[in-house]
């Protein structure tokens, strides 16, 4: 994902600033998309450390956003999508994953290693497999569900998902030489 990344043709900055406010506390992490590619991930200021979690989920937004014209047509949950890789990620880097509501379930499949082989907590031939397609398109509509009824999140955290992970497909797939 980095070095993807990192080789575009594109302008990736990493920065630390302001971020958007959501309830009453700032969030630690976001990324703000140019329109012509590439963006800003911005991290809180006054914030030396930065858990796994929001470095995953941030940087992965960027990489969602490199690969936008490669999705399917349809509807997808990128703040889903985004969270699930940050949950792989955290398991296999050792610093474990958090939770969020209407997706725990499914990420306690991840970390139990579902959907993994070996050290992989999501492994390249399963990512591919309609059985973990099936399964993350439903969490991901229940977790857009628990967002709309709990009035979470911005559009992005409520949308439904008809289509395939192409970014978190990519990722699992790179990482593991497929």
């Amino acid at each position: 994902m980095y070095s993807s990344l990192v080789s575009s043709k594109n302008v990736f900055k990493v920065i630390y600033g302001s971020t958007t406010v959501m309830g009453s506390d700032p969030v630690l992490g976001q990324f703000n998309p140019n329109e012509k590619g590439g963006g800003v991930v911005t991290f809180l200021e006054g914030k030396l450390n930065i858990d796994t979690g929001t470095l995953s989920e941030e940087f992965f937004h960027a990489y969602q956003h490199e690969n936008s014209s490669k999705y399917a047509k349809g509807d997808f949950n990128r703040e889903f999508e985004a969270k699930v890789a940050a949950t792989a990620i955290g398991m296999e880097s050792g610093s474990g994953y958090g939770e969020f509501g209407g997706m725990l379930e499914f990420q306690k499949k991840i970390g139990y290693g579902e959907y993994g082989e070996g050290p992989m907590q999501i492994s390249p031939t399963n990512v591919m497999s309609i059985h973990f397609l099936d399964a993350y398109k439903k969490a991901a509509n229940i977790y857009a569900k628990f967002n709309i009824e709990n009035n979470l999140g911005n559009v992005h955290y409520k949308k439904s998902t008809t289509v395939a992970p192409f970014s978190l497909q990519q990722m699992v797939k790179k990482a593991y030489g497929n």
